[in-house]
């Protein structure tokens, strides 16, 4: 399957409904999620080939889990999947640990990505020298073992039909 070169209200139409219906494989799901994030995100999110990591980690890994976004249209719609929200309204790619630090709070409903008010969409908050102790004081730790702070399991715990989103994430952004 080609990347499909269509504006983004195709996607969420009817004609782009029934294209994601026929949709029979990972490949395919992951392309058709890719062509449509290639229409919402910063296209600094292709550095490092971001962007596609994030469409098969909605295709495969959202697409299989338990919660409420995981059907189409839901898995596409910025104001339903919150990953989506987020390259939605992210000013540009931070790199990975920063992505990964991001997404995990997301995860773990520690910032509302559908709020562009909130710090994951402030890059003077992001780039300041001291946004891991900023997260800290706000009651983030959700740090990659590249960090200088020690990281507290409990941090990390978690619904247990989310585990496979945390894990893919950490697979996917700290190698």
């Amino acid at each position: 399957m080609e990347l499909l070169k269509k504006d983004t209200a195709w996607f969420l139409s009817d004609e782009g409904g029934k294209k994601f219906a026929t949709l029979s494989s990972l490949e395919e799901r992951t392309i058709f999620i890719y062509s449509y994030l290639k229409t919402i995100a910063s296209e600094s999110f292709e550095k490092d080939k971001t962007l596609f990591k994030l469409a098969l980690f909605i295709a495969d890994i959202v697409c299989n889990s338990d919660v409420d976004y995981n059907k189409y249209p839901e898995i596409l719609k910025s104001d339903s999947n919150p990953f989506v929200a987020f390259l939605a309204n992210a000013p540009k790619f931070y790199g990975n640990e920063i992505t990964y630090i991001i997404l995990t709070a997301i995860l773990h409903n520690k910032v509302n990505p559908f709020d562009k008010s909130e710090w994951i969409y402030n890059e003077a908050v992001i780039d300041s020298d001291d946004f891991i102790e900023d997260l800290s004081e706000r009651g983030i730790k959700l740090f990659s073992t590249s960090s200088l702070i020690m990281i507290d399991p409990e941090n990390y715990d978690i619904d247990q039909k989310l585990q496979q989103l945390q894990l893919a994430l950490v697979w996917m952004f700290l190698k």
